[in-house]
């Protein structure tokens, strides 16, 4: 047997079928491998942009702002967290005030560039309102588009910070934060035949499978086989919401052993221990939460 585990977030559906203790009809298990730093980076370079891809669908909806935040002067990491931390304060109480909840998901991008922070905003002021706010730069804006299809946008947003969130003093110490406000969606878990490993998937009805998002695996530890792919809604309004069947789970397979391995690189490569400051860093703030 094997593991299907379906999170419907919006218009997307993400679906990853992991090999069971049983082995593949043919099939012998894979040895347990010895895993490279490079290996488990790029694995969680794929989790996280999937995991920030699904907290985007599930919480952010077409008309949602995504905001970029400029400094007229040059900032220094810490002073610019310092910055995004009270612009967050006062954006909270503005909402507040006008009787809406904020959502909101921030990263901040500083190699190779003047530093400046990416925030995913929902409805709730009008973009002169933020500016007024904000108060310390120009602000740029894109609307979330009506295809619902974030992917893209994910994927710039970690590629982003790749190079910066390890880094001593980085402005964050994560890929991307996000309020409390922010939900992660369901996650449903079912037993299927582990044949479905070896064909290729189908959609259920109402969906297509985006071909360039099939992905045939190996688990980096176990040797264990899996398949990911997304399905995509063929209307504007998804024909589900959650997956009918299965019982949910926290996370989907493998990815919790990930987490771990990535953080005892960072421990093995010095960050993220060595002083208060990178603890801190690791720590949700009130009304935050930090996520790799």
């Amino acid at each position: 047997m094997a593991r299907r585990q379906i999170s419907i977030c919006g218009n997307i559906g993400y679906i990853k079928i992991t090999q069971g203790k049983k082995q593949l009809p043919g099939k012998k298990r894979g040895k347990k491998q010895k895993v490279t730093t490079c290996s488990v980076k790029e694995y969680n370079r794929r989790i996280s942009q999937k995991n920030l891809s699904m907290l985007l669908h599930h919480n952010f909806r077409p008309g949602d702002m995504h905001i970029t935040l400029t400094y007229r002067d040059s900032q220094k990491p810490q002073e610019a967290k310092k910055e995004l931390k009270n612009f967050l304060d006062r954006l909270r109480r503005a909402y507040r005030k006008a009787g809406k909840q904020l959502k909101w998901i921030t990263v901040t991008e500083y190699k190779n560039h003047r530093l400046h922070h990416h925030l995913i905003v929902n409805q709730g002021l009008t973009l002169q309102r933020i500016r007024e706010i904000w108060g310390n730069g120009i602000v740029w804006c894109a609307v979330l588009d009506e295809s619902g299809d974030y992917r893209e946008l994910a994927n710039y947003l970690i590629k982003e910070t790749e190079k910066t969130f390890r880094e001593p003093g980085a402005v964050q110490r994560q890929r991307y934060s996000c309020s409390r406000t922010v939900q992660r969606p369901p996650i449903k878990e079912e037993e299927v035949s582990s044949a479905l490993l070896l064909k290729d998937p189908k959609p259920p009805k109402g969906y297509y499978i985006d071909q360039d998002s099939i992905v045939w695996g190996q688990h980096p530890e176990t040797g264990n086989l899996y398949l990911e792919y997304v399905i995509v809604s063929l209307s504007a309004k998804p024909r589900l919401s959650i997956w009918p069947r299965g019982k949910k789970v926290s996370a989907f397979a493998g990815e919790q052993w990930l987490r771990e391995e990535c953080q005892e690189q960072l421990r093995m490569e010095g960050m993220g221990t060595e002083t208060t400051e990178a603890q801190e860093g690791h720590e949700p703030a009130e009304e935050q939460r930090a996520i790799l």
